[in-house]
């Protein structure tokens, strides 16, 4: 599939904001579409990493610690990416990825940021069925040596 977007950050994005989104969203989705973890590895804090599961629960009581550590959330990523892989899709899923996914608030204090990613939208499969693109997912992250690092997350949760 031929890709027809320009994968940049907003043009009003400030320098930390652009190292961000080139984290959270030019990393993350061109890792994920080419099932390729390398790509991504260096984006993570390992020392205390973990992610949080709101399986798209309002109750909070239905959440979960679904990845203990960095290990964990990449065993997950993998699989989901090479099940993502196998699908045949009408659109670029890259695509259809950058254009239904947003940074929708930063928040930055020193060396840390708390930045919200909307997803909004769908994949439409050749068979008529979709995959529907609808939470939002809440990461922390750290600057180390000067470049931003995912530290957490809590993702898949109810907008």
């Amino acid at each position: 599939m031929s890709t027809k977007l320009q994968y940049i950050p907003p043009s009003h994005y400030n320098d930390d904001e652009c190292g961000i989104w080139q984290i959270l969203i030019y990393n993350d989705f061109v890792a994920f579409c080419n099932q390729d973890w390398k790509l991504i590895g260096d984006d993570f804090i390992e020392d205390g990493f973990f992610g949080i599961d709101g399986h798209g629960s309002n109750n909070k009581l239905e959440w979960s610690l679904m990845y203990p550590n960095l290990e964990s959330y990449k065993s997950a990523w993998i699989n989901q990416s090479i099940e993502f892989s196998k699908n045949n899709f009408l659109l670029n899923p890259l695509d259809v990825l950058f254009e239904t996914t947003e940074l929708s608030k930063f928040e930055l204090v020193d060396d840390c940021a708390l930045v919200h990613k909307s997803f909004s939208g769908k994949f439409e499969r050749e068979d008529g069925t979709s995959i529907v693109l609808d939470w939002l997912s809440i990461f922390l992250l750290r600057k180390v040596e000067g470049n931003w690092k995912i530290a957490s997350f809590t993702g898949y949760l109810p907008k």
